[in-house]
């Protein structure tokens, strides 16, 4: 997938404490995007990370959580992928901001997260464009 370079998220990178908020971001510059998703159903805490930052390892899913929506909104959407994979990282995104789909419109998650989360808005409109075309 094309990146789009220094155009991603960073709302949820900025709610974490400076310690965590430097651990989430070595982790969206070091992993790739199945990582983060792996984390989310297995969770297993990097001791070493935490540790040396001095965070506690109860918070790891809010930083797996915050580096997972930089990181899915750092791709550009990208018209090899399937109609399934497109839908797959919308409702992931939609997901991780408490607003899913089977809840809320698309529309109402761009309207309504649109000057919280522009950068998300944005990658969700362009998503969702190409999702049409597929």
């Amino acid at each position: 997938m094309p990146l789009n370079q220094n155009n991603y998220e960073r709302f949820s990178l900025q709610e974490l404490p400076p310690h965590a908020r430097d651990i989430a971001e070595y982790l969206f510059n070091s992993r790739p995007l199945v990582y983060f998703f792996e984390q989310q159903k297995t969770p297993e805490p990097d001791t070493y990370l935490l540790d040396g930052r001095k965070v506690p390892h109860s918070m790891w899913p809010e930083i797996i959580h915050a580096a997972l929506l930089a990181k899915l909104s750092f791709f550009e959407p990208n018209p090899s992928l399937t109609r399934e994979q497109i839908l797959f990282l919308i409702q992931s995104a939609c997901t991780l901001i408490d607003m899913p789909l089977t809840q809320y419109s698309l529309e109402d998650v761009i309207r309504q997260n649109k000057e919280r989360m522009p950068k998300l808005s944005s990658w969700l409109i362009a998503q969702a464009q190409l999702l049409h075309k597929t």
